[in-house]
C-alpha cells in the first residue's frame, strides 16, 4: 500500500506505509524497519508485542507449521465488550470443575496459535472442530462419570454437595490426543486445496485432501491411503500454561451438535464415516457429564447445602488454574483480546454467578451452558438473551 509524499520533496515520490517490526525467532534476526517519513508506528507494529501471551514461534495447534502470519485463537469464547458476560463464562467454568476459579478466558491455557485458514474454517465456518481422540474421550468419560458418582454418593449419606475434582496430573488431561474432525471436507478443501500437516522431525509436510468416503486422507486421496491420525500438541509452556482438553472438547460439542441438527433436517448425499459420527456422539455424551450435578434423592440424608442441579455456585480462591478457549479473528489478524501476562491469582468476579433456573433438568442447563459459551455468533447471542429470560420463568426450554 502507498500513499502520495511530497512534504520534503520538489517532485512527488510514492512513499510506502510503515511495515511492522519482526521480531526474531528460531534463529532467524530481526527486521528492523527503515525510518518512516511520514513519522509514527502503524498500530500492528506498535501494538504487536502485547497482542500474543503465547510464543510466535509456537506450532499452529493444528498444522504444526510456524508463521509470523498464524493467528491466536481461544478455544472458549473471549466475550469482547461484555465483562459480565465474561464473567458468566469464567464462573461457569469453574463451576464446571474444569479450572480454578481464578481463571481468565484470556490466559494461555485457552489460547493457541492457528494459521489463518484453519481458523476461519474451524470459528467462522465449522466447516472442521477438533476434539479429544476416542481413546482420550473415553478416558475422560471414565473420570468424569467415576467424579459424579462420588459426588452423589457423598450427597447421598452427608447431605452436602461438593464440587469436582479432576485428576488434572492424568494423562488423559496433561498430553491428551486430538482429532481433527472434518465436518464438512469438501467445502473445507475445495477445488484441490489440501490440508498440509508439518512433521517437525522430517521438516516435511504430508498433504490431506477430502477422500469419497468423506475422511481426509493422505493426497490425492484414494480410498486405499493414509487417514488423518490423531495429534498431539507439545509445546515449551509451563504447566499452569499447558492448552486446557475440556476447553478444545467444549468447544467442539457445540459445533457437533449443530452438525447433528443440520443432517437431521438435511441430510447429505453421503453421510460421515460410523466411526465419525460415533467419536461426535461420544464427545457429547461427555460434555452432558461436565454438566450433570448431583440432586437429593427421596430416603437420602440432607442437610440443606445441596444445591439444585442448575444452579452455578461461588467458588473461594483458586485451585490450579487450566487453560481457556477461541474467537474469531479481527481485521488485524488476531482474535482481539489483549495479553494477560501470567496466570489470576484470587477470584476476580465481583457479582453473583449466573445461574439456571431453579429444578432445571440437565439439558436446559447444558444448553444454557453452550448458549454461555458461544456468545460469539448471532444464533447463539438470541439463545443467551433467552436463556436469560428462562431464569426469569418466562421461558420452560431451551434448545440450542
Amino acid at each position: 500500500m502507498s500513499r502520495l509524499n511530497n512534504a520534503n520533496n520538489e517532485n512527488e515520490e510514492l512513499s510506502s506505509i510503515v511495515f511492522a517490526t519482526v521480531p526474531g525467532m528460531m534463529g532467524l534476526p530481526d527486521i528492523l524497519q527503515p525510518p518512516h517519513s511520514g513519522g509514527g508506528m502503524t498500530t500492528a507494529s506498535s501494538h504487536m508485542s502485547l497482542r500474543h501471551n503465547i510464543p510466535r514461534e509456537e506450532r499452529c495447534f493444528i498444522t504444526k507449521s510456524v508463521s509470523y502470519m498464524h493467528e491466536r485463537a481461544h478455544w472458549i469464547n473471549a466475550v469482547r465488550g461484555d465483562n459480565d458476560l465474561k464473567n458468566d463464562v469464567e464462573l461457569l467454568l469453574a463451576d464446571l470443575g474444569v479450572t480454578g476459579d481464578g481463571m481468565d478466558l484470556d490466559q494461555e491455557s485457552n489460547l493457541t496459535n492457528l494459521e489463518r485458514n484453519v481458523h476461519a474454517a474451524l470459528d467462522k465456518y465449522a466447516f472442521i472442530a477438533v476434539t479429544g481422540s476416542l481413546q482420550t474421550i473415553n478416558q475422560l468419560f471414565d473420570m468424569v462419570n467415576a467424579e459424579n458418582n462420588l459426588r452423589q454418593g457423598q450427597l447421598d449419606t452427608t447431605g452436602v454437595m461438593r464440587s469436582r475434582k479432576l485428576n488434572f496430573s492424568d494423562q488423559a488431561i496433561v498430553n491428551p490426543q486430538n482429532e481433527l474432525v472434518a465436518l464438512h471436507p469438501e467445502h473445507f478443501l475445495i477445488s484441490g486445496s489440501v490440508l498440509s500437516i508439518y512433521d517437525p522431525l522430517v521438516r516435511l509436510p504430508k498433504m490431506y485432501v477430502p477422500a469419497p468416503d468423506r475422511r481426509l486422507r493422505e493426497f490425492p486421496g484414494a480410498i486405499n491411503h493414509a487417514t488423518l491420525p490423531p495429534f498431539t500438541f507439545t509445546s515449551s509452556r509451563a504447566p499452569a500454561a499447558v492448552l486446557n482438553p475440556f476447553f478444545v472438547i467444549l468447544n467442539a460439542e457445540i459445533k457437533f451438535r449443530r452438525y447433528l441438527r443440520q443432517i437431521n433436517s438435511n441430510p447429505p448425499s453421503t453421510p460421515l464415516p460410523n466411526d465419525v459420527l460415533h467419536l461426535i456422539n461420544r464427545t457429547i455424551d461427555l460434555v452432558r457429564l461436565l454438566y450433570w450435578k448431583p440432586t437429593t434423592r427421596p430416603g437420602t440424608l440432607t442437610k440443606g447445602k445441596g444445591k439444585s442441579s442448575g444452579e452455578l455456585p461461588r467458588r473461594n480462591p483458586p485451585r490450579y488454574s487450566r487453560p481457556a478457549q477461541f474467537q474469531e479473528a479481527d481485521d488485524n489478524g488476531e482474535d482481539g483480546m489483549t495479553s494477560m501476562q501470567g496466570q489470576a491469582s484470587g477470584s476476580r468476579h465481583t457479582r453473583p454467578a449466573f445461574q439456571c433456573p431453579k429444578d432445571a433438568d440437565l439439558a436446559t442447563c447444558g444448553a444454557i451452558g453452550s448458549a454461555l459459551l458461544s456468545t460469539r455468533d448471532r444464533e447463539h447471542d438470541s439463545a443467551y438473551r433467552k436463556s436469560q429470560l428462562i431464569s426469569e420463568g418466562e421461558y420452560n426450554i431451551i434448545s440450542v
